[in-house]
This record gives C-alpha cells, structure tokens and sequence, in this order.
C-alpha cells in the first residue's frame, strides 16, 4: 500500500534494506533520474559507485543506527544536483532495517544561484570601480534620487561647500 502512495509523488523515491543497502523498492520517478530499470535486488552502492566518495553509505549508516531522517540541501551527483532526505523505516520490532530516500532535483535552482551569486559579485565589483572614479575625481560630483534629495556628494564637493562627506 505504501509503495502504492511512493508511486503517485512526483519526486524520486526509493528504499534501501540491510547492511548492504539493497534496492527495495523505486518509483518511477527515480528509475527516470536513475536512467535505469535494473535497481531492485541490486546494491545501491553497486549501482551507482560514485556515491561512496560522497559520504552515502555513511549517512544510512547514520540514519540506521539513530533512527534520525538525514536531510542533505544540495549534493552534485554526475552533473546533476539533488536535495533529499534519508529517513529511518522500522520493522514490526522497532528495528531500522531500511532507509527510504526522498529526492528531487534542484539543478536549476543551484544554476540559477551561481548566475545570481556571479551577477552579485559583478555588480559589487562595478560600484567599487564607480565609487573609486567617484571619489577620487579634482571635481564636485553629486547624486540625486527621484525626488531630488541628496542622496551622495564626492569629497570635492563635500570640502568645497564646507560638508562633511
């Protein structure tokens, strides 16, 4: 009945059982991501080798031994970003014996914040520059908003009418 439900959300989701991480369960959403159709019965870690240098194994270890879900924000797995949560799955005697991973792809978002986080930084860069040219012009230089306050003066300006910048 559960997998029933994993069926229908629109994200990727598979289940891990044991010690060696075995494919329970995935749903079509994660066959997809995965590019793949041969998961269950099969080692996670198998499957996709390039998790083990990212610390996986050692997160379900994590989530196994303390029964906490594991929420990882962003992690660059072949080119592609995710955000998941590793949550515990006890048996009839309380025992986690199988951690479901709940993901979604945020590439796009991740892309679009390295263009912001770049725009920033160009941005930033230009009002240094423009400060610079600013200040440091021999003539009185001086800035208005809309409703023509004063909103900057250069020294020049500043020491010429006797205004503290």
């Amino acid at each position: 009945m559960l997998y029933v439900l994993f069926e229908q959300v629109p994200a990727a989701i598979a289940v891990f059982r044991g010690d060696d991480l075995v494919f329970e369960m995935a749903n079509q959403h994660y066959l997809d991501a995965a590019g793949r159709r041969d998961l269950l019965g099969r080692r996670a870690l198998d499957v996709f080798p390039q998790l083990r240098c990212r610390g996986f194994e050692q997160m379900i270890a994590m989530v196994r031994r303390t029964g906490e879900p594991c929420l990882v924000k962003e992690m660059e797995v072949d080119q592609r970003w995710w955000s998941f949560v590793l949550a515990p799955i006890a048996n009839e005697r309380g025992v986690v014996d199988r951690v479901m991973s709940f993901s979604y792809e945020i590439t796009d978002v991740v892309i679009a914040q390295q263009h912001a986080e770049a725009a920033v930084a160009e941005l930033e860069n230009t009002v240094s520059l423009l400060d610079a040219a600013f200040t440091g012009v021999p003539v009185g230089l001086s800035v208005y908003d809309r409703e023509l306050r004063l909103v900057q003066l250069n020294d020049t300006l500043a020491r010429w009418n006797g205004f503290d910048r």
